[in-house]
């Protein structure tokens, strides 16, 4: 392992850890989830839509390219770690019965995030870093796809807890991201030159609009 490598992994491990402990977690919900309701079986796949993003996440930790540029100072990370672990918030509300509307949209989105992510591969990033410039699949409509199926499952998240309170931590959760795209796209920028005739011909996360 070349020590640009190791540091880069050594970097990620933080995260590395808190999400193999979230697919442990996620595990044994769906273990529950079919022990218990065998014959509901939406909670179970929100719960196991989850677990393949976590899971895809850790892999490409560990294989993903070396970055090539990064925003320097504390407000691009800092920012880009809240946005990315926002609905922890959620679990600090009280919980309502959602019903099947909330494992559906979970799935959905939790499915749809896994799919854009297996697209992005080793050009995944947590932090503004610009690792490969990635244009096609899904990014050839939106230059933001992996955030807005990940708003789709924590709009699905946001429907089993109190309003009007998870609601806020939806908009709240939102905000950041968009405020991380900003830095991402600055970078991507300035690192790829290409990305600014891209950016210019394709919506940030809503085709056909915005």
């Amino acid at each position: 392992m070349s020590r640009a490598r190791f540091w880069d992994i050594a970097a990620a491990l933080p995260l590395i850890v808190v999400y193999a402990l979230a697919i442990y977690g996620f595990a044994l919900e769906l273990g529950s989830d079919l022990a218990h309701a065998p014959r509901d079986g939406s909670a179970a796949a929100s719960h196991l839509a989850s677990a393949l993003f976590v899971g895809l996440q850790t892999v490409l930790f560990l294989v993903r390219k070396l970055p090539v540029g990064r925003l320097p100072g504390l407000a691009p990370r800092a920012l880009a770690m809240a946005g990315a672990n926002c609905g922890v918030l959620y679990y600090l509300l009280p919980r309502v019965d959602a019903g099947l509307a909330s494992a559906i949209i979970i799935s959905v989105g939790m499915l749809a995030s896994t799919l854009v992510l297996s697209h992005l591969g080793r050009a995944f990033s947590v932090l503004p870093q610009a690792r490969a410039l990635v244009t096609t699949g899904p990014y050839r409509f939106v230059r933001h796809p992996l955030y807005l199926a990940e708003q789709v499952a924590s709009l699905g998240i946001m429907l089993q807890f109190a309003q009007p309170w998870s609601a806020v931590v939806f908009l709240f959760g939102f905000a950041l991201q968009w405020t991380r795209m900003l830095f991402e796209e600055r970078i991507l920028s300035e690192v790829f030159p290409e990305y600014r005739t891209y950016a210019a011909r394709t919506a940030r996360v809503f085709p056909g609009w915005l």
